[in-house]
């Protein structure tokens, strides 16, 4: 299998773009919200190929992956953002920064399918599916000094 993949254009589970965008804004330091900074992120992946369907190969005289032929997942879309605050305390001698970040906003509950059975059709059947990442809270402190 691995072999016929050469120079094919899908490899199992290989997605062929990836996009990843990330911005920030800070508050400016007249503002009331002096300190203060929001922001989040992107992650979107492209589908990748999760089976091949199986054809008659006369050569080989027996079956083969079609493996210009893939079935694809879906294409994967995760945001995140986060909130933080940074001011100077104990005198102006320390930086402490507070940051609440919030992991897969969309928070998809859909099962991913990333196998497909090989059948003579022209779809496969998806015997393997993975749990999406579920929407995480995280606080953290940072203290510079």
């Amino acid at each position: 299998m691995a072999r016929l993949q050469d120079g094919a254009g899908s490899v199992d589970q290989i997605r062929k773009w990836r996009l990843n965008l990330f911005t920030t804004y800070r508050f400016d330091q007249a503002s009331k919200l002096k300190g203060w900074s929001i922001g989040g992120g992107a992650r979107w992946q492209d589908k990748a190929a999760i089976g091949y369907p199986m054809i008659f190969d006369n050569e080989l005289n027996d079956h083969r992956p079609d493996i210009n032929n893939a079935h694809f997942g879906p294409s994967e879309m995760n945001m995140d953002s986060f909130v933080r605050y940074k001011t100077r305390i104990l005198g102006d001698k320390v930086d402490m920064t507070l940051t609440l970040n919030i992991r897969n906003l969309m928070d998809e509950d859909d099962l991913i399918p990333v196998g497909a059975n090989p059948n003579k059709g022209s779809t496969g059947l998806i015997p393997v599916w993975r749990i999406p990442a579920e929407r995480t809270y995280s606080l953290s402190a940072r203290f510079n000094f």
